[in-house]
């Protein structure tokens, strides 16, 4: 290798290595582990789920008082780290076993969720690279999976109906999941996402104006520009290296500003006459580095900004839409008789429509003392009312409605938008009977 040859090689490591250092600082350990708190589990029995979403297999079940370390939230779903007895699972093929019962892989391959409560492990948690070590706890029972200890990055989900948060705030940043940087593989463009949607989301809520970063602030914060310190490089003329430390710098003071008042573009004026000269191969790698690297970061933030752009005008309509909604609602409530019961019987649970797999939370309204129970309507709770049918199981009640429709099924079922719930005497001779009432003439429930 002649000197050429060397003194760019050497240049190029440099930079990497001190871009590096920063980005293993993010990628080997969770990024959010200055602010990952404890929670507890605040029910009997709760799933622990291999995503974000019911459609996810269980891994292992928590009781009340199970402490978790969580990592951020989603959509009322908790993101943690996984606890005592989960395991994570690794295809056989890709790990040399050793004696003492470690393992290492023999080619990049995908961790998934492991669970003795499931067999299914599609649920894909980390990607390991080649040569990296793994804990082996044992096989799985189709001896094709290797079960190990969950690795860096791995984490579990629990609904956040049964965890108690200190403080109630749900947390922002995340441990790296997905490929890591291992040392030599510069990423110069990598951008974290801000938020990773569920399979099936709730209704779109608006947030507090200002209580989420830019888009452009995330993507900084990820990336960014580390300063390379100028004595580092190799470069030997003297005119090059003033440059040089004049822009890093200025790179250093800019990151020092809030991010949304970063500008790194301004220096790409400067490198390009030591990028542009020959007789410098230190310098002009240097400045080819440098503004790649700026360029990258600029195209990323000024896609995310697009992409937050796009979301916030979708919740505005989604927003307009629901009040929109809401305001049907309040005048058909206003123009129907408000002692009108609209459906007598007893509340029974819905194995059908159990609010899971996109189908409604309903509950079902069937005549009391007739075997096999007689489904007469079922009932929904509108969206932030307090009624809770489950609270009048097996009672006999009387339900007022602000709203009708029919079942889907091949024989529907009337479907009623529950206003009111009352606990009613079972009915005897010459009182009115369970069933569905027919509503004076007026206007029709739709």
């Amino acid at each position: 290798m002649n000197l050429h040859t060397r003194r760019a090689a050497w240049m190029s490591w440099v930079i990497a290595a001190s871009l590096v250092a920063s980005a293993l600082g993010q990628t080997t350990q969770p990024a959010g582990a200055g602010r990952m708190v404890q929670g507890k589990i605040k029910g009997t029995n709760v799933n622990v789920r291999s995503g974000q979403d019911t459609n996810y297999y269980v891994v292992t079940k928590l009781n009340r008082g199970d402490t978790v370390t969580i990592v951020q939230e989603v959509f009322n779903w908790v993101e943690i780290l996984p606890p005592q007895g989960c395991f994570s699972v690794v295809d056989k093929n890709y790990v040399e076993k050793a004696e003492d019962g470690g393992g290492t892989l023999n080619g990049d391959a995908w961790v998934y969720a492991g669970s003795d409560v499931d067999e299914r492990r599609y649920a894909k948690q980390v990607q390991l690279k080649k040569g990296e070590k793994v804990q082996i706890l044992g096989e799985t029972a189709d001896d094709k999976f290797y079960k190990i200890k969950p690795p860096l990055g791995a984490t579990v989900w629990v609904h956040g109906d049964f965890v108690d948060r200190p403080g109630g705030a749900a947390l922002t940043d995340k441990p790296t999941g997905g490929q890591r940087i291992p040392p030599g593989a510069l990423n110069l463009t990598q951008v974290e996402s801000a938020t990773t949607r569920p399979t099936r989301e709730p209704a779109l809520k608006p947030a507090p104006k200002g209580s989420e970063p830019s888009m452009s602030e995330n993507v900084i914060k990820t990336t960014g520009l580390e300063p390379i310190k100028p004595d580092l490089l190799s470069t030997k003329n003297d005119q090059h290296r003033a440059a040089i430390a004049k822009i890093e710098a200025g790179i250093d003071g800019e990151s020092g500003k809030p991010a949304s008042q970063r500008d790194f573009e301004q220096f790409i004026k400067d490198l390009e006459p030591l990028a542009a000269q020959s007789e410098d191969e230190v310098a002009k790698l240097y400045a080819e580095t440098r503004i790649k690297q700026i360029r990258s970061l600029s195209e990323a933030a000024k896609a995310l900004e697009e992409m937050r752009k796009l979301k916030g005008e979708a919740v505005s309509k989604a927003d307009a839409e629901r009040a929109r909604l809401e305001e049907l609602r309040r005048k058909r409530i206003e123009e129907f008789p408000t002692d009108w019961i609209d459906v007598r019987g007893e509340i029974r649970v819905s194995g059908i429509y159990d609010g899971t797999g996109g189908r409604a939370k309903r509950w079902r309204v069937v005549e009391p003392g007739v075997t096999p129970a007689k489904t007469l309507a079922y009932v929904e709770v509108p969206e932030g009312s307090s009624i809770n049918p489950s609270n009048y199981l097996e009672k006999y009640v009387e339900i007022k409605a602000e709203a009708r429709k029919l079942s889907s099924a091949a024989m529907p079922v009337p479907v009623y938008i529950v206003r009111q719930i009352k606990i009613a005497e079972p009915p005897t001779r010459g009182k009115a009977p369970a069933g569905v009432m027919t509503r004076p003439a007026g206007p029709a429930i739709k």
